[in-house]
């Protein structure tokens, strides 16, 4: 059954109905891809059909898809170039999205070439019957939801469920190629519970994870979506910000967040609960276009030790001479 194109909205949470972006400028080959569609028993389609990739790209900032079924013919592109780009404009718009090759051509060593070039099916229209289309389009999208938990899980600290020190350093790394290139600034905050020993040593490593469950969840809960919140190993964090305007909105962000992660946490022991004092210390260091990621880590780490060595509940920034480091009251 094909639904009109006004329910894609609707439908996006509805998991019994799959949204189709079909890019396709043939009107014939559309209606036969309709019909083939329209008598599938096993599913419901809502289908929109883009004749350009012009129209394809305003769908995509628009509506949420399932899976792109794509000719390889498009407009003045054909072959390879259509597929990149269909790549390309997913790409652009940040969605991770499985593209089905339909073609007119039984050319088994595109179809193969299609594969590795980045699609996930490949179909010759004159074999895309019902049964063998449903089944392209109902495995394709399993096997994509499938790699996309593996690689999702990939990147996820398991125990904090924040992202994990691979995924952590690798977006810091985007981060600061954008900044080369937009001037934007970066700010990477390294936090490290203080105490955290003596609860591990005292009352277990069970009640240490639930220690850094609970303040995995205070981080998550008090950043922006557009901060970058990891776990480094074992009691340290790294938050990466890229949206203020001084030193000072910077401050009061952070200092917001330090006292979120010090609010007294109260863990369910095994025959009584116990509320545990928590205290951080943390470092910044602002990057700079000449530095390196590691380098700038470095300084943020620097300014971190030298939080910790005050002992007095401050947040540091990092300077070239750390002996004179300008200290800021997070509880001014």
């Amino acid at each position: 059954m094909t639904i009109v194109q006004s329910d894609l909205k609707t439908n996006a949470q509805n998991k019994n109905v799959l949204n189709v972006l079909y890019i396709e400028d043939d009107h014939d080959d559309l209606y036969l891809i309709e019909c083939a569609l329209n008598d599938d028993q096993l599913k419901h389609y809502s289908l929109f059909h883009a004749v350009n990739f012009f129209q394809a790209q305003h769908a995509l900032r628009e509506y949420h898809f399932d899976v792109v079924l794509l000719d390889l013919s498009v407009g003045r592109l054909s072959g390879l170039k259509t597929l990149q780009q269909a790549i390309n404009i997913l790409d652009l718009n940040k969605k991770s999205i499985p593209i089905i090759i339909l073609t007119g051509s039984e050319d088994e060593s595109m179809g193969e070439k299609a594969i590795q070039y980045g699609a996930a099916d490949y179909l010759p229209k004159k074999h895309a019957s019902t049964f063998n289309l449903s089944r392209s389009i109902r495995f394709t999208i399993e096997r994509h939801c499938l790699m996309e938990k593996i690689l999702n899980q990939a990147k996820i600290d398991e125990l904090t469920g924040l992202l994990n020190r691979r995924e952590t350093l690798q977006r810091c790394q985007q981060v600061i190629e954008h900044s080369r290139r937009f001037e934007t600034p970066i700010a990477m905050a390294m936090i490290d519970l203080d105490g955290f020993k003596p609860i591990n040593d005292e009352f277990g490593h069970a009640v240490g994870d639930d220690v850094l469950k609970a303040i995995g969840h205070r981080l998550s809960e008090n950043t922006r979506t557009t901060d970058i919140i990891g776990r480094l190993g074992g009691d340290e964090f790294l938050i990466v910000l890229t949206h203020f305007e001084s030193n000072e909105s910077l401050l009061g962000v952070l200092s917001k967040l330090k006292s979120a992660i010090e609010t007294p946490l109260e863990i369910q022991l095994e025959l009584e609960s116990k509320v545990f004092d928590m205290r951080c210390s943390m470092g910044i260091a602002l990057f700079e276009n000449t530095l390196t990621l590691k380098k700038t880590l470095a300084r943020a780490d620097q300014a971190m030790y030298v939080s910790k060595k005050e002992k007095n509940s401050e947040i540091v920034f990092y300077t070239e001479d750390m002996e004179q480091s300008t200290i800021y009251r997070s509880n001014p």
